[in-house]
């Protein structure tokens, strides 16, 4: 067992008692956090009482009154397709939601570990969102910690994919650590009209901004072209034949080289994951406007 760091006296609610959250528990007893226990099944209660934890149904009113801090264990609706009431409210009295993964990495956390080969990851998320405000000329772009939250709580496929890169030495840092600026870097809240001005430094064309060395431009619109739309990206250029980015929330950002940065939006998603109306919008005005660059 690894006794979880940070939290010495704090009550941490944990959600779920099946064996994830019974272990979350004890690591977090064996840090000398107060540990507050809630399942709805009640032989799950009986076995944690059994071992001398506290149990309190998290769904009653104040409920989150004393906790520092709400761990929620594998296989608990988060916030898809809705959210759980316990973390709902977890969340609606500002309560931090983590889960046995996040416990894990706090328990190795030190100054070193948080740091990257030229700078600490704090200023490494700093200086993204630093640098999308300076894209955009907006400084209201913030990253919005419930999705940084959810990212975290259902990237086991980016773990994964992490920790193969690691394995063949294609990582430079710590899966955790790319991967804990990876999730807050994807939380980033903007709107469709930031989205587009955000776009312009990868026009290339007399009065857009220049952020980053025409080299790079170019680059960074050829991965988008071949990968920017998961396994769909063959299709997306095939049909509208631009370098575009899109978003599991149903954005969708386009470069008309030389020309123009376009940001469409609409949730529904198509079979790969990126937004069917936006897609159909492209196209029809990739067609109209002769843009392709096919």
């Amino acid at each position: 067992m690894i006794p979880v760091q940070g939290l010495d006296g704090a009550q941490v609610a944990v959600l779920g008692l099946g064996r994830s959250g019974l272990a979350a528990a004890r690591a977090l007893a064996a840090g000398g956090a107060v540990p507050i226990c809630w399942d709805d099944n009640p032989d799950a209660r009986a076995r944690a009482e059994a071992e001398g934890f506290a149990c309190a149904d998290l769904k009653k009113h104040g409920a989150f009154d004393a906790i520092a801090r709400l761990i929620v264990s594998p296989g608990i609706p988060h916030l898809y397709p809705v959210p759980n009431p316990v973390v709902a409210a977890a969340l609606d009295a500002g309560v931090p939601v983590d889960n046995d993964i996040g416990l894990f990495f706090q328990s190795f956390a030190t100054s070193e570990w948080d740091s990257f080969d030229v700078m600490p990851r704090v200023v490494a998320l700093a200086e993204i969102v630093q640098f999308v405000r300076s894209a955009a000329g907006s400084d209201d772009i913030h990253i919005n910690d419930a999705v940084a939250t959810s990212e975290t709580f259902y990237g086991h496929r980016n773990f994964a994919l992490a920790h193969f890169l690691a394995a063949r030495d294609n990582l430079l840092n710590s899966p955790e650590k790319a991967l804990g600026t990876y999730f807050h870097h994807c939380a980033l809240e903007m709107t469709t009209t930031q989205l587009a001005m955000a776009g312009r430094f990868l026009v290339h064309a007399p009065g857009m901004p220049r952020l980053v060395s025409p080299r790079r431009i170019r680059r960074l619109n050829a991965l988008m072209l071949t990968c920017g739309h998961y396994d769909g990206s063959g299709d997306f250029a095939y049909r509208v034949g631009l370098p575009a980015k899109s978003g599991v929330g149903g954005g969708i950002l386009a470069i008309v080289p030389n020309r123009a940065a376009i940001a469409v939006w609409s949730p529904g998603l198509n079979r790969y994951g990126n937004s069917h109306k936006g897609t159909e919008a492209l196209a029809q005005l990739t067609t109209d406007m002769n843009w392709s660059i096919f």
